[in-house]
């Protein structure tokens, strides 16, 4: 699933390019992704995960907000993390401060490599997807 978010977020970043458009916000994207993608990206958390955090760290390393060190470890430990909250619900009641606040030992410690200011831009897209203001 996580190689098929990235050929579609890539298709998608490469078409607003070749448009000439610049990637100034995530929304940028919303006319480059197709109906197909929107769908997958309600329907699964991991692809949902992926497709979220490609773009998130593309923007990060745009923007200057973060590096792209240690992305793959850190959409590994973004995507078991919301598999766990999302069947749990409790990502609805938190914000970005809380859950980076209560997880941030974790990140330090137990998940080698992660990227701390790339998993809360990572999260903070996730998040401003799952309230609806991001590509819908």
């Amino acid at each position: 699933m996580q190689g098929r978010a990235a050929a579609d977020f890539f298709t998608a970043f490469a078409q607003m390019v070749i448009d000439g458009r610049r990637f100034t916000s995530l929304n940028d994207l919303t006319p480059y992704i197709p109906p197909a993608v929107l769908e997958k990206l309600e329907e699964d958390v991991v692809y949902r995960a992926a497709f979220i955090g490609f773009a998130a760290n593309q923007l990060g390393i745009i923007s200057g907000r973060t590096s792209p060190t240690g992305f793959p470890q850190t959409l590994n430990a973004l995507t078991g993390f919301l598999m766990i909250i999302e069947e749990s619900g409790e990502i609805q009641e938190w914000t970005i401060r809380e859950i980076t606040d209560r997880y941030e030992y974790l990140l330090a410690t137990s998940w080698r490599n992660v990227n701390p200011p790339l998993f809360a831009l990572m999260l903070e897209a996730y998040s401003s997807y799952m309230r609806g203001e991001l590509w819908r």
